[in-house]
């Protein structure tokens, strides 16, 4: 008899824990949304804006430690019809985007009961641009095309508020720091890139 509850006692200290972890599971959650890219946000003239759709993913590890990737793309075309002497009119192209991939942590400020959060983001964001320009018109045709990839230090602050159990509103502004390349001032390295969506959880804490 004593045998059997030393081994019952023992089997229960053994299954508490993992009761315990499977109910403070990790979070889940995926989001998506529109985002829109400032390049060189902070030098001198207009910065040039792009918009497109992003897509997030993210674990929670606890109450207030996260980490998640997410992609956004922002593409842009543009045609230029101009008139020479030639018989017909000549049209630039120009075809272009980029492709932003952040990696980061998320620790949360607030208390995680609340239904606002404010977060700080912060990792790095790898960056693939590619452009393509052609030129055509009743004679010639010519075109030209190039791509780069760049490693970027990023941080940011975001806010969510969650209007129903599982599902949040998400705002945040990542700023980025080009890394690697020689520019004349430190804006000519920055990039601002701002998201606003929405992400649904899985999973309960």
């Amino acid at each position: 008899m004593c045998t059997r509850t030393l081994l019952a006692v023992g089997l229960l200290a053994t299954l508490l824990p993992l009761v315990s972890s499977a109910q403070s599971a990790p979070r889940f959650y995926v989001g998506a949304g529109a985002s829109v890219l400032s390049i060189r946000p902070f030098s001198e003239g207009k910065p040039d804006r792009l918009f497109g759709p992003a897509l997030t993913a993210g674990l929670a590890l606890s109450p207030r430690l996260a980490v998640q990737l997410g992609a956004s793309y922002h593409g842009r075309t543009e045609a230029i019809a101009s008139y020479s002497s030639g018989p017909g009119p000549s049209i630039d192209s120009y075809h272009y985007y980029h492709l932003v991939m952040p990696a980061l942590l998320r620790y949360t400020f607030t208390s995680p009961t609340s239904p606002w959060h404010l977060d700080g983001l912060a990792g790095v964001t790898i960056v693939h641009a590619a452009s393509k320009y052609t030129r055509n018109d009743s004679i010639n045709y010519v075109a030209f095309k190039g791509s780069d990839t760049r490693t970027n230090l990023t941080v940011g602050p975001a806010l969510r508020y969650a209007f129903l159990p599982n599902v949040e509103f998400t705002a945040n502004a990542l700023l980025s720091a080009i890394v690697g390349n020689s520019y004349r001032t430190f804006s000519d390295r920055l990039f601002l890139n701002v998201l606003v969506g929405a992400q649904y959880s899985f999973g309960k804490r």
